[in-house]
């Protein structure tokens, strides 16, 4: 899932420079070509890893390699190894956010529907963990939400 997300941050940098006029059009359509399919030799890429710590130059040779002349040189231009791993990170923790908040308003709408139920209960207030005064449920559950 990482090197897939590496390779979509490839496709979409070469687009985002063609529209700037820092790569051609024609250059941009043949990484996206070379790379739409791409499935780099795994061992390759942990050799990689193992020589430099990271993946991203012996990935970024597997690309290059599977464009081809004369655009696999414009694979990776402009950009760092950083550039590559903190966007893929970036979007693949765009999925799981959308399954936290989906969770998340669950949560908010279970802690809503109990303050509906036992809002009007009398519980104990806390103060440094030690009992203060007698507060309604529904006051500490508008906490938690």
């Amino acid at each position: 899932v990482d090197i897939a997300a590496m390779v979509q941050f490839e496709i979409a940098l070469a687009r985002a420079q063609a529209v700037e006029g820092v790569i051609s059009a024609d250059a941009a359509d043949g990484i996206e070509r070379g790379l739409a399919d791409l499935k780099p030799d795994m061992a390759a890429l942990r050799g990689g890893m193992a020589l430099d710590g990271m993946v991203i130059p012996a990935l970024v040779k597997a690309m290059r390699q599977a464009v081809g002349a004369p655009n696999g040189e414009t694979v990776h231009f402009g950009a760092t190894s950083q550039d590559a791993i903190d966007t893929s990170l970036a979007s693949r923790l765009g999925n799981v956010l959308a399954i936290f908040e989906e969770r998340l308003r669950g949560v908010v709408a279970a802690l809503h529907s109990l303050e509906g139920a036992q809002g009007n209960v009398e519980v104990m207030a806390h103060t440094r963990m030690q009992a203060a005064i007698p507060v309604t449920a529904a006051r500490k559950i508008a906490s938690w939400r």
